[in-house]
């Protein structure tokens, strides 16, 4: 390897240790809730980091074959393309279905939205994986996809806080109640993603243009490890906001000994709070 990719075998390596740290927590996190707490889509979200420890293990091995020998076998080379393609795919498609409230402020999705969500991952993998082999025109697609797969995100985050937003009056005039404190909660909780999501963008688009412009004047192992920051910083900022956790009420003021109705500390104290339109609170 040249002096500007050197470091990458140690960087990946790292990724590596860090990626598996955060897969442990995160099965962690669900798991000691399960009991208390419905965690389908805390599951399927752990398909995340699962293929990114994996894609991080491959290119890991990658950049030492290359370091050792000088190159690596195209096939692998080619299923290191194929897992990071994955990873994305199901970045992406998770943050769909959260942005669309799915177990977090409603039950089901029609089938529409299902094959509307499947089409998007495949559309989004497959242009993935051109680009990363063939760059040229498959840059364009690569774009287009981008452009199509954030507006649906952003649409749905909107429409959700919108209908948040608008409930907060309402349940504002019964005065303190479990629905006016999730509301609240997840009304911030999409407020918070919206933002990591533009952050996540706007940063992308600041390496692909630094890249671009300045290529010879940073190291060229600046570029991937800070993408790799990047899309670990989104996954972590949305792996907090939408982590499992038993909800907590605070006390009524209206009682004179602070034990009133609001308050409850075990799921068995508080059954309204069981209801599965709650699952991520």
């Amino acid at each position: 390897l040249s002096c500007d990719l050197s470091p990458m075998p140690l960087v990946y390596l790292v990724l590596l240790l860090v990626w598996v740290s955060s897969l442990l927590a995160w099965a962690l996190s669900w798991f000691r809730n399960s009991k208390a707490q419905p965690t389908f889509l805390h599951k399927c979200m752990t398909l995340v980091p699962l293929l990114k420890v994996l894609s991080v293990a491959f290119t890991y091995q990658f950049w030492r074959d290359a370091s050792e020998v000088g190159s690596a076998e195209a096939w692998f080379e080619i299923v290191t393309v194929f897992l990071a393609a994955l990873f994305k795919g199901a970045l992406f498609s998770t943050l769909i279905f959260i942005a669309k409230g799915w177990l977090i402020l409603r039950r089901e999705m029609s089938k529409l939205e299902h094959r509307t969500i499947v089409l998007c991952a495949a559309w989004f993998t497959m242009s993935t994986i051109t680009f990363e082999l063939f760059r040229g025109l498959f840059l364009f697609v690569w774009i287009l996809i981008h452009v199509i797969i954030l507006r649906l995100i952003f649409g749905s985050i909107v429409f959700n806080t919108t209908v948040l937003a608008s409930q907060l009056p309402v349940l504002e005039q019964r005065g303190t109640s479990p629905e006016l404190i999730f509301s609240r909660a997840k009304l911030r909780m999409y407020q918070s993603l919206r933002t990591a999501i533009i952050f996540w963008v706007f940063w992308q688009a600041c390496l692909a243009v630094t890249e671009t412009f300045a290529f010879k004047a940073i190291p060229r192992w600046i570029y991937p490890t800070a993408r790799e920051g990047v899309d670990f910083l989104l996954c972590v900022q949305v792996g907090w906001l939408f982590r499992s956790r038993v909800p907590r009420v605070p006390a009524d003021p209206r009682s004179p000994d602070g034990q009133g109705e609001g308050q409850a500390d075990s799921p068995r104290q508080q059954p309204t709070l069981r209801d599965p339109r709650d699952e991520m609170l």
